[in-house]
């Protein structure tokens, strides 16, 4: 099998089990591209570092490249077309600077009494949606895209559950929610 033919096989079985797979597969075709259509066991190892090496420390691009690569290669082992991979392990650590953070119930609060200055006459809902927004985010542990495509029928305040839908890694999933967070949700501020 040519390397341009397994790359449409993993693309289309990827696709064909939910993922969006866009940016995974133009890396691939980059790689097809760079390296040339050539039999899968021809692929050396310098030729899968060089194309995933970029110039300086490493980034999340580098990262990634490698990482779609490595996906690649496994399904081709796995299917026995390649007795080993000729990727590299491990792969790039790319330096984070994202630090978690986890509000104290004052700055909450303070980020709550924040919201009534969000007031205006074109949007009087304004900052009642955000204070609620915040409060679910905090009190559910959701992620900030879940709870903005939370709809209304996505929430039982009765059994206290919200129904997240299609969220990462196109999963869906139930979150109970305290008798707290249940309550100030009724509540008509």
């Amino acid at each position: 099998m040519t390397l341009s033919r397994a790359i449409e096989a993993y693309v289309t079985l990827r696709r064909s089990l939910g993922a969006v797979f866009t940016a995974q597969a133009a890396i691939l075709r980059a790689f097809g591209r760079t390296v040339g259509d050539r039999p899968l066991d021809a692929i050396s190892a310098e030729a899968c570092a060089t194309f995933c090496r970029g110039t300086g420390p490493p980034t999340r691009f580098w990262e990634n490249k490698h990482h779609t690569l490595r996906g690649f290669f496994h399904y081709l082992v796995s299917r026995g077309y390649l007795a080993i991979s000729p990727l590299q392990e491990p792969g790039p650590r790319v330096q984070r600077s994202f630090q978690p953070y986890i509000y104290s119930h004052e700055e909450l609060q303070r980020l709550l009494d924040a919201t009534v200055r969000l007031a205006s006459a074109r949007f009087p809902l304004q900052p009642l949606t955000y204070r609620t927004l915040i409060l679910v985010l905090y009190g559910a542990g959701l992620r900030a895209s879940e709870g903005l495509r939370l709809r209304c029928d996505d929430v039982d305040l009765h059994e206290r559950l919200l129904v997240i839908w299609d969220t990462k890694f196109f999963k869906s999933r139930i979150v109970p929610i305290g008798t707290e967070l249940g309550s100030v949700a009724k509540l008509p501020f």
